[in-house]
């Protein structure tokens, strides 16, 4: 029962997975990242919407931050370029 419980896809993953037009395997695979950092869950989605919003590629910059996600390194909502930007 317990395998089953993690197959089942986060109702916001697959809502942004609808939204940005995300094959099954990415979005499993940014499911599977956002269960193993629950702590950060909320703020982790916060910043991918944004982070996605205004990609030409969404599921390549995706991937390039699963990677970061499995790295350590992602940083969620602290996106000091939307500031500069925004100058």
């Amino acid at each position: 029962n317990e395998q089953t419980k993690s197959e089942v896809i986060d109702s916001e993953v697959t809502e942004l997975a609808h939204h940005f037009k995300l094959d099954e395997r990415i979005t499993k695979d940014l499911d599977h990242q956002l269960k193993r950092r629950r702590s950060t869950f909320e703020g982790d989605m916060k910043a991918l919407w944004e982070i996605l919003e205004g990609a030409r590629n969404p599921a390549g910059l995706l991937r390039v931050k699963l990677r970061e996600m499995e790295d350590g390194v992602f940083r969620g909502t602290a996106t000091p370029d939307r500031d500069v930007e925004e100058l």
